[in-house]
């Protein structure tokens, strides 16, 4: 025998009181009578008589008794060897993915998939048995805990009532790794998916994972891609893909408006055949960047979220770079010759400190004395600075570490580089070094301020280095660097990403399309927003909304979800495989509730019979 409340017989504790009651002397009120002849008899019963001679009625009281101990013994809710055994925690796995908001039926205007979802799963905590437990999962691109475990039924419908849908993609093996990993102790696992299998896996589930689908074959027809790239160095000529697929029954011709801020300026047109995907390039100038946005027309389909898509192509921005060095060097004005976008000037060591338009001014051999007011790069400084102390020169160099994460030395590599002479840069002021040679640091970048400083202790002249690939790689990463929008590519984003981008602002707002809002907040000058959950544009602002830091276009474009029609098998209904006791069953507690009632309703009757007697 198994409690599940053992807590319950704590209640017996009631038996000390309800003794003492049954013994207390009654004080008898005194009234005046004409005559005693009639109540000699009353009298005589009625002489006072040591307690132990109180017990005469030991019926009563042995029923009162047996009635508490029936109350506490359902009270600690006792469950049979079988029923112990039997025990279950049913974890309900609930899909809330883009494709849960088509129809569960083939009438379009009736409920979706997660509304039948809901449904089932209110339907099963109903059908839950006494003596199991049950939480709840949703589920899509990620999985959350709504309620743990509980056998209260109440808490476990008001947290499926409150699952809501979203744009995400499905990924059911995330909540299933979620729902495998719980420990149940004495409770034997059982893990109920309701959904409509889209992106299930094909193995085998195990055999505690029971398959709810839902809903009927579905003609939808949807965006899967829309991205593009520059088409020329000046970056204002782009090329752009976009992909549509036929998840219908049937052949369909599909036209896709393709709008720029609003208005069209280009079609796209695709003969599918079910299961096609086609494919279309656009070729278009935005001189000044745009928002794309690519709508299919016609009727509409099982999908709305699959049906329109964006893309956020920034505007060409041109780096304005000072170039200030002690001697003139080729090598590095042809590299900044070569960059895209880039406008330089050479410039006096005096100039670049009045000039203040510039993005970024790089000295080779010099240092700015004080140092100035925009982004730098120091190229083989001889000097040292409030920034940095350079330590003893080193010659026959070999760079033996790299910081990999330093977005300074993206895509290169220095261990074949030729370098004769080099000045280490020992960083003050939290300056990070990127660069070493067997100890000793040969580059440094620093953010302060809201300024970025970089110094590279390589002497250029020395060195093989500006005739490899790495030195205009290294170039164009320090520009990247101090500008991230310089070369932007066109972009968009899907649902469940994150967005991490710099700001000098310590918090702002991320306005949702559905017009709702959440805060960001920044950590040394980078901040993050997302994952993503609707489809549609979202706008990264400022604390005071006095400026619009990023545009962001957020879309579905999964063939999965796009394709997401279920034909489910009728002839196996989810049901039959669930390993469920009959669920007629009483728990014995009821049958304890029962005899007590029973006890109460005896001792009334005799109770009433000795008055009448």
């Amino acid at each position: 025998m198994t409690w599940l409340h053992p807590w319950g017989w704590l209640w017996l504790g009631m038996a000390v009181p309800l003794v003492l009651l049954y013994i207390l002397r009654i004080r008898r009120r005194r009234y005046q009578a004409p005559t005693l002849l009639f109540w000699e008899e009353v009298f005589q019963d009625s002489k006072p008589r040591a307690w132990w001679q109180r017990f005469r009625s030991l019926l009563s009281l042995m029923l009162q008794l047996l009635l508490l101990a029936l109350l506490a013994a359902a009270i600690a809710d006792p469950l049979t060897a079988g029923q112990s055994r039997d025990r279950r925690l049913w974890v309900l796995l609930v899909d809330r993915s883009a494709s849960m908001a088509m129809p569960v039926g083939s009438d379009p205007t009736g409920p979706s998939r997660l509304e039948e979802a809901r449904r089932q799963a209110l339907q099963r905590v109903r059908r839950m048995r006494e003596w199991d437990q049950a939480m709840v999962i949703a589920f899509a691109a990620d999985a959350e805990v709504l309620c743990g475990r509980t056998d209260n039924p109440r808490r476990l419908a008001a947290a499926i009532r409150q699952i809501r849908q979203s744009d995400l993609p499905a990924k059911p093996e995330i909540a299933l790794r979620l729902a495998s990993s719980l420990h149940a102790e004495e409770l034997q696992p059982e893990i109920v998916v309701f959904s409509d299998l889209a992106g299930a896996p094909e193995q085998d589930s195990p055999t505690n994972v029971h398959w709810h689908p839902l809903g009927v074959p579905v003609d939808n027809i949807g965006i899967t891609h829309l991205a593009g790239r520059p088409a020329d160095e000046q970056r204002d000529i782009q090329r752009i893909l976009i992909k549509v697929l036929n998840a219908g029954a049937s052949p369909r011709e599909v036209s896709v408006s393709m709008r720029a801020d609003g208005t069209m300026f280009e079609s796209a047109f695709f003969a599918l055949e079910p299961g096609e995907e086609g494919a279309s390039i656009i070729e278009s100038t935005f001189p000044r960047g745009a928002l794309l946005e690519a709508v299919r027309t016609g009727d509409p389909d099982g999908l709305a979220a699959d049906d329109r898509a964006w893309l956020v192509i920034p505007p060409p921005i041109s780096l304005k770079v000072g170039l200030v060095e002690s001697e003139p060097n080729l090598f590095l004005e042809q590299v900044l010759q070569a960059q895209a976008l880039v406008d330089w000037t050479r410039m006096s060591a005096e100039e670049a400190q009045t000039i203040t338009n510039l993005d970024l001014i790089v000295y080779h051999r010099l240092v700015a004395d004080p140092p100035p007011g925009v982004h730098a790069l120091y190229l083989n400084p001889e000097q040292n600075s409030p920034w940095w102390s350079l330590g003893s020169p080193i010659t026959n160099v070999l760079v033996d570490t790299a910081e990999k994460a330093s977005p300074l030395l993206r895509h290169l590599r220095f261990d074949d580089v030729l370098i004769r002479r080099a000045n280490p840069i020992i960083p003050n002021r939290g300056g990070e070094p990127i660069l070493w040679s067997f100890g000793d640091p040969l580059a440094a970048a620093w953010r302060a301020d809201g300024q970025k400083f970089a110094a590279f202790g390589i002497d250029i002249t020395q060195s093989d280095l500006p005739l490899r690939t790495a030195f205009p790689i290294l170039i164009a990463n320090v520009m990247q660097w101090v500008r991230p929008d310089m070369n932007q590519d066109p972009r968009a984003l899907k649902t469940g990403d994150r967005f991490e981008f710099e700001t000098q602002y310590p918090r702002g707002w991320l306005q949702h399309p559905d017009g709702t809002r959440s805060q960001w907040t920044a950590h040394d000058g980078m901040a993050a927003a997302g994952p993503f959950d609707q489809v549609g544009l979202y706008t990264i602002l400022n604390q005071d909304d006095t400026e619009i830091l990023h545009t962001l276009a957020v879309n579905l474009c999964d063939s999965v979800e796009t394709a997401a029609g279920l034909r489910p098998d009728p002839s196996s209904p989810a049901d039959s495989t669930l390993p469920i006791s009959p669920a007629d069953k009483s728990p014995l507690w009821w049958w304890l509730a029962a005899a007590a009632l029973t006890l109460a309703v005896t001792e009334w009757w005799l109770h009433q019979r000795r008055w009448v007697e």
